[in-house]
């Protein structure tokens, strides 16, 4: 009856000590008032208890304060002449306590089984409708896995029949030897109830450890749920540094828009110069005229020359002040209303000079008012010209706030890093101190153990001179146990057969808990086939978000016809898709390296339990032929990718020719619209040959040598303050770096002193234990001398209730002394457990903190380097505005000489409208091919998704095969290695993961050098357009060189696009490496495969950013391209006659 299993704890919460000593002594007034009745029932039966009867009942009379504290049981004296009575009522008592047994263990059992049931019930009640449809589908595999099992249960069952008669045989023989050692039968029973006592112990130990872990568990869900709010707090931060991100890009726009207005506001200087030299050379033609008349207009003529040195001299002045107001761009509608108004003005001059020609002093009056009201208007445009100038003022300055504003963004982030090291400091402090009072305690804790023991060693001098005195009654005890041997035989055959329950109940449990564990490898399966089907849904999204971009840029380029610029947007377009299509194609191999790595890993698991268990034999064998065909299949499924390959290819040259197609009539549009733009250079030159406009010219080039110089002052002075931030910034991140190497030492000693303080509470514990076992060995003990001593004669009676009074007194003082010991320890455990939490969870929160300083570090050093760019941008926009004027000066000096060539240019123009008709024409004919390639991407799609589904299957097949294979791992040696390999896992996962962040930094250079190289070529064309205007003789040989040189170069992106793809691509597969081997580790341990795949998330998205990024760099290129086009395109439509 002892060997039967200890039943597992309720999961209730744990009560207070003063409630269990309260149920502790109502269940022992329950059992003593048991004991009473069964000794009443015993004597019916055959038993003299009248003795103790009649004593017991004097006492109770005598003294009836003590009712909850009942004297000790009397041992029954057997008489002579009742020994029949006895053999006949042994065998019914022993067989109603089987039976009562039996029926305690069975109802124990239901307990389990109901306490498990509930426990599933709320694990299950969340996901049950999502489980069901699962285990629909693996229950065939089931059905088969189990059909196994029994006839493997059945092999065992066998073996544990033939292992059952072995037994009974050394039973047999066990017993006989038992016959003949009767005398050690009194010591067996007294190990036996020891036994006994320390299984009640070891089960209040059980449940003590079950209620700790679902402490743990709570603790844990509340780690996780701190974690989620940081991580939420995270995405706040970057959210907000998204939108400063965009607020500056928004900046950079309006500059972009400024310089642009700036560029207009010359170009309709230009136009304006022109028209006004367009009206004084009719002036020039209207004096000629009067020069020619009549002798008698003689005198009107010399009063002419004298208003002609006026005009002169207003005309300086004039000169002068339209030197000023020519910048701005909202005078072109105040000089159109102007010219028609002088057009008007010459048109009745002449008229008025050919009606009343004897009339000079009206004439001289009429363009004397006349030049007054244009000087008027004039100072007016000044006016405005003052006023707009203190605008640009006032947006300058509003540039400079907005960098103030973003340096005193900077200082406060630096103060509150700052105060966080200060937080840190104080924490620090205040958990040295804890750990100091925690110490004292223990010093304490250990001073009262000694008292403790000092007590206990002299209660055991009083009980073992108590003992001395009772060895003498054991003899002759002994003399008596002899003739209970054979009630011992009897009593050993029923425990034998109690053993033998016993054994068939310990297979049931053992067959429970394989159930058990099959059915979490179950849920584990579930939550992971869960998890790939929300990867496959965000797949999904992502792809249908592309289909629908492309729907949308196929909408989008139904309306272009003409348009240079969106021809090139179509371009950038089907680039992004075929790279799109190679991403795709990356992906589609990535998963079938994943695949084969899987395959290597089941096939090492396979080796090492080979060595280990020799009953996976045949679930290995089984194993390798799923592999084997498996690699078939993988086989199959490369060949089929490099058709798609190869078709892919072949799409990709068909786009390329296409490509070049398009490349080819882009070039004959810019020659073309280089031709317009000469077009446009000749009606410049017709309207400007004056000197004074050459001279206005010189004043506006000061001006922008100014305003350059001005530029350049303001660009050495933010280099400056840039260079003054930087070294800040760097001495700060020194310091910051030397606080954090200071912390991570003072938690690695934090983590020493705990595990030291916990060691010694452990020790404390274990010799706790060790004593209670040995007070309860005692007192049973005391039980047995104070039986023995109840057997001798009337006249030892007063002696014997007089030490049993002293020994209950004893009994009193040492639960008394006990109680209270225990109650001081567990409260000062209690305390301990706080205090270790609490430096446990403080701890954990310091390399929080540390991490979320690092990335506000990193998001700062990320500001400087875009600060960087900026700079860098300005730099080359100040060379592109050099180089400008230079051009300026080579257009000066070339405007004579293309006067000529405006009869060429008219029969350009009829050329032109006809390639603009083939033009028209081969774009039908590639948004044709774009349909094509659009109906290809669908069914590549489509592929991919049979692809993707069959590879779920076999992935389905591979997790059944590793469920098999872990039904076998049991051992504990085992695990000690798993763990140590995880934990060396773990280091060469934060290895490979910082090798990964190299490459996408590599990466992200890569694409700062192809941005750099965009640039440059953007800058290489604006001085190849200015040659060509110098050589315009060799405009054939010279577009050809173009063509050739566009080929190379567009060569040469395409390798870089693709050491960038590449460079992505293994980035991507390490990525995934890592990924599988979190999914290996995540069956080991669950808490490390969390932390590995949120670093793997952030891998991913750095590599998405990347991607971003690429793609707005091309996206800026081809703007770049896009506005050089608009721009020719505007010169073309202002030159327009």
């Amino acid at each position: 009856m002892s060997s039967k299993a200890v039943l597992p704890p309720s999961r209730l919460r744990r009560s207070s000590p003063e409630t269990t000593v309260h149920l502790l002594q109502k269940k022992l007034d329950v059992a003593e008032k048991e004991t009473i009745g069964l000794v009443h029932k015993l004597s019916g039966l055959g038993f003299n208890g009248s003795s103790r009867l009649k004593n017991g009942g004097g006492e109770q009379r005598g003294d009836s304060s003590q009712m909850n504290s009942p004297d000790p049981i009397q041992p029954f004296i057997p008489r002579s002449a009742e020994t029949e009575v006895l053999h006949k009522n042994y065998q019914t008592l022993v067989s109603r306590l089987c039976r009562n047994e039996s029926q305690i263990q069975t109802l124990r059992l239901n307990f389990c089984s109901v306490q498990t049931a509930r426990d599933l019930a709320k694990k299950e009640a969340g996901t049950l409708k999502e489980q069901v449809d699962v285990l629909a589908e693996t229950h065939h595999a089931e059905v088969g896995r189990l059909n196994k099992e029994l006839e493997r249960t059945k092999k065992e069952c066998r073996d544990a029949g033939v292992a059952r008669k072995a037994s009974e045989d050394e039973a047999r023989r066990l017993q006989a030897a038992l016959n003949d050692a009767a005398y050690t039968n009194s010591d067996f029973t007294v190990g036996f109830e020891d036994i006994q006592i320390a299984k009640q112990k070891l089960a209040k130990r059980v449940n003590e450890l079950r209620e700790e872990l679902g402490r743990e568990v709570s603790l844990r869900g509340s780690l996780e749920d701190s974690h989620a709010m940081l991580l939420q707090r995270t995405c706040e931060m970057e959210s907000i540094l998204e939108s400063e991100r965009r607020e500056v890009e928004s900046m950079n726009e309006n500059c972009i828009e400024l310089r642009h207005e700036g560029a207009r506001l010359m170009e309709e200087k230009n136009q304006e110069s022109a028209r006004r030299k367009a009206i004084e050379e009719a002036l020039t033609t209207l004096k000629a005229e009067l020069a020619s008349k009549d002798v008698k207009v003689a005198e009107l003529l010399e009063q002419n020359k004298v208003f002609a040195s006026a005009l002169a001299a207003s005309k300086k002045t004039c000169s002068d002040l339209h030197t000023e107001v020519e910048k701005q761009a909202t005078l072109v509608i105040d000089t159109q209303t102007l010219l028609v108004q002088v057009q008007s003005e010459r048109e009745t001059l002449q008229e008025f000079v050919q009606k009343n020609t004897p009339h000079p002093s009206q004439e001289e009056q009429s363009v004397v008012a006349g030049l007054e009201s244009r000087i008027n208007l004039l100072e007016k445009q000044k006016q405005d010209y003052e006023s707009r100038l203190s605008q640009e003022r006032q947006g300058k300055q509003s540039v400079q706030s907005s960098s103030s504003r973003i340096e005193e963004q900077l200082i406060s982030a630096k103060l509150k890093l700052s105060e966080k090291e200060t937080i840190h400091q104080n924490e620090m402090a205040s958990l040295e101190h804890a750990i100091g009072v925690v110490k004292d305690e223990l010093n304490e804790a250990l001073k009262e153990k000694e008292a403790v023991l000092r007590s206990k060693d002299s209660l055991m001098d009083e009980v073992n001179q108590a003992v001395d005195s009772m060895t003498e009654e054991r003899r002759s005890v002994q003399e008596k146990i002899i003739q209970a041997q054979a009630e011992v035989t009897n009593l050993t055959r029923h425990k034998e057969a109690a053993e033998q329950d016993n054994s068939q109940l310990r297979e049931r449990i053992s067959i429970l808990e394989q159930h058990q564990s099959a059915h979490q490898k179950v849920e584990s399966t579930i939550t992971e086939l869960l998890d790939s089907k929300n990867r496959l849904a965000y797949e999904k999204g992502q792809l249908q978000n592309r289909v629908e971009q492309l729907q949308r840029d196929m909408k989008s380029m139904d309306n272009v016809h003409a348009d240079a610029s969106k021809l090139k947007s179509i371009n950038a377009d089907l680039e992004a898709k075929l790279r799109e299509a190679k991403r795709e194609l990356t992906e589609g191999k990535q998963n079938l390296q994943h695949m084969e790595n899987v395959l290597k890993q089941e096939h090492a698991n396979a080796s090492r339990k080979e060595e280990d268990f020799s009953l996976a034999i045949q679930v290995r064998d089984s194993a390798l032929k799923d592999a084997e065909k498996l690699r078939e299949e993988l086989e199959a499924l490369k060949r089929r990718e490099k058709q798609k390959t190869t078709t892919l290819q072949k799409n990709l040259s068909d786009a390329r020719s296409d490509h070049n197609k398009m490349a080819a009539t882009l070039e004959s549009i810019m020659t073309s619209h280089g031709q317009l733009q000469v077009v446009v250079e000749t009606f410049q030159t017709e309207m400007g040959q004056r000197d004074h406009e050459l001279a206005a010219l010189r004043q506006e080039r000061q001006s922008h040598k100014r305003s350059t110089e001005k530029m350049q002052r303001e660009v050495t002075r933010l280099q400056e303050q840039l260079a003054a931030m930087e070294t800040a910034d760097s001495n700060q991140l020194a310091s910051l770096n030397i606080d954090l190497t200071k912390a991570a030492q003072s938690q690695t000693k934090m983590a020493t002193r705990l595990q030291e303080a916990l060691a010694t509470v452990s020790k404390q514990q274990v010799a706790l234990e060790g004593l209670q076992g040995e007070l309860d060995k005692r007192a049973a003990q005391y039980h047995i001398l104070s039986d023995t001593r109840q057997h001798e004669k009337e006249e030892s009676h007063r002696i014997k209730e007089e030490l049993a009074g002293k020994v209950e007194s004893l009994k009193q003082q040492l639960k008394s002394t006990r109680d209270s010991n225990q109650k001081k320890l567990t409260l000062e455990l209690s305390e301990l457990r706080q205090t270790h939490t609490d430096s446990k969870s403080r701890a954990e929160k310091l390399p929080k903190e540390n991490k979320e300083l690092l990335s506000k570090l990193d998001d700062v050093e990320q500001k400087h380097s875009k600060l960087k760019i900026r700079l860098a941008s300005q730099k080359t926009q100040l060379d592109q505005f050099r180089n400008t004027q230079r051009s300026n000066k080579d257009l000066e000096t070339q405007l004579l000489q293309i006067q000529d060539q405006l009869k060429e240019m008219e029969q350009t123009k009829t050329e032109y409208a006809a390639k603009n008709r083939d033009q028209s024409r081969t774009i039908a004919s590639f948004m044709d091919q774009m349909s094509g390639l659009q109906r290809e991407l669908g069914s590549l799609s489509e592929i991919q998704k049979e692809e993707s589904y069959q590879s779920r299957d076999k992935v389905r097949k591979l997790e059944k095969d590793a469920e098999k294979a872990s039904r076998i791992q049991k051992e504990n040696a085992k695990l000690k290695k798993q763990l140590r390999e995880t934990e060396e896992k773990t280091l060469a996962t934060e290895e490979k993961l910082a090798e990964a962040s190299n490459e996408s930094l590599q990466i992200s250079n890569h694409l700062q050098e192809a941005h750099d190289w965009f640039q440059s070529r953007y800058s290489s064309l604006q001085k190849a357009l200015s040659e060509t205007k110098k050589k315009q003789a060799l405009l054939e040989q010279t577009a050809a060189e173009q063509q050739r040189e566009l080929s190379h170069e567009r060569q040469k992106s395409e390798s870089q696009t693709k050491k960038a793809e590449e460079m992505i691509r293994a980035s991507r597969q390490a990525l995934n490496q890592l990924a599988n081997q979190a999914e290996v580790d995540q069956l080991e341990t669950k808490t490390q495969m969390h932390n590995l795949a949120m670093r793997v998330q952030a891998e991913r998205d750095h590599a998405t950013y990347a991607d971003h990024k690429m793609q707005k760099l091309l996206n800026t290129s081809a703007e770049l391209v896009e506005e050089l086009t608009l721009e020719l395109d505007r010169s073309y439509s202002n030159t327009r006659p």
